[in-house]
């Protein structure tokens, strides 16, 4: 089971939530109310506010206000949030920044990164293991949400 959308999916995977945009994913108001409040569903499911979320540099539709009403929204949906995000070919720029301090000023922590190994390390947690064949691999994922 796992929640899906047309452009990303959500998995608990013990000590996170990882959050995959399709490569199709727009970060645009209406994209992103769908988001949190799907990640605050697993994390209330979970009790988890440790979230890395990744995929390609996705297109953005969004100006100051839906920064705004965005970084509002996911610290009012998820206390104590830390996410991070690593979007392959992404750079941080003042809209990004804004969002930041907006969720940043209403207690969630949200962090850009050019890796993964950087992101994980910012949330406290091991980077998965790359599995072997006929290896249990007990770092991926375990429950997947509905």
């Amino acid at each position: 089971m796992s929640i899906m959308s047309t452009n990303f999916a959500i998995a608990f995977c013990n000590t996170y939530i990882h959050v995959k945009l399709d490569p199709d994913f727009v970060i645009s108001t209406e994209s992103m109310n769908k988001l949190w409040l799907r990640l605050a569903e697993a994390s209330s499911l979970y009790n988890c506010q440790h979230i890395f979320a990744e995929g390609l540099m996705p297109s953005r539709r969004m100006d100051m206000a839906g920064a705004f009403v965005s970084g509002d929204k996911l610290a009012q949906s998820i206390a104590g949030l830390y996410m991070a995000c690593f979007f392959e070919g992404y750079e941080t720029d003042e809209l990004t920044e804004f969002f930041k301090t907006v969720a940043r000023n209403r207690g969630a922590m949200v962090e850009f990164f050019n890796t993964r190994e950087e992101a994980f390390r910012w949330l406290g947690i091991n980077l998965p293991q790359e599995n072997h064949p006929g290896e249990p691999n007990n770092n991926h994922v375990t429950y997947f949400l509905m």
